[in-house]
């Protein structure tokens, strides 16, 4: 598929901002209703006055961003919001998921990996030659 979700930037400190952006393709030969959803991790916060969408009309419910339009044949459409990484000291990796569909075909599966890192902390080392 030519959709694809991009996540910027792609690794990410506590607190920072990220987008999340989905490109939805029409690669079909009719025209018709399309949707998707995003499946944002529960950890991410989203910001929602920052959900756009080129065509059509986007949602947040609980931290799903879920978007439906009309789209031509290769027309497309970009949804788009931004969220804020969790304050955690864990370093970990945080998936999303979009799956569209056109009630037509077999829906579509793309996701992406955001990878976040937490605060780092270290101890000072003090050495001494002294007995």
């Amino acid at each position: 598929s030519a959709s694809r979700l991009l996540v910027s930037p792609g690794t990410v400190r506590p607190g920072q901002p990220v987008t999340y952006e989905l490109k939805l393709l029409n690669q079909g030969n009719a025209a018709g209703i399309i949707s998707a959803t995003v499946k944002l991790q529960d950890a991410l916060t989203p910001l929602t006055d920052t959900i756009r969408a080129s065509k059509g009309k986007a949602e947040l419910v609980d931290n799903i961003l879920k978007w439906r339009g009309w789209l031509q044949p290769l027309e497309s459409a970009t949804v788009s919001v931004v969220v804020t990484a969790p304050l955690s000291s864990l370093p970990t990796w945080l998936p999303a998921t979009a799956i569209i569909d056109d009630s037509t075909t077999d829906p579509i599966i793309v996701d992406s990996l955001l990878e976040y890192k937490s605060f780092g902390a270290y101890m000072p080392v003090v050495a001494s030659n002294n007995p």
